[in-house]
């Protein structure tokens, strides 16, 4: 679970749509502190990953083919 709330964040702050406090409370933290450790994932190469896993899901989605789709897992899409 800790780790989809952190992919959540990471996402989030590599957007660059949200501002750090935003993202300070829909993570329930208290100390800004705790929220900084994502504020580094702003930089481009952080968005062109996050854009990269974007086009995954999508397609992912939209039904591409198998040969489209990174196989995650050793699992087929159909799984």
């Amino acid at each position: 679970m800790h780790g989809l709330r952190h992919v959540y964040a990471s996402m989030l702050a590599s957007s660059g749509r949200v501002d750090m406090y935003t993202l300070q409370k829909l993570l329930t933290h208290k100390d800004s502190k705790m929220t900084q450790r994502y504020a580094h994932l702003r930089d481009d190469a952080m968005k062109r990953a996050a854009d990269v896993a974007g086009d995954i899901i999508n397609g992912i989605a939209n039904g591409a083919d198998k040969a489209d789709v990174v196989n995650m897992g050793g699992r087929d899409k159909e799984s």
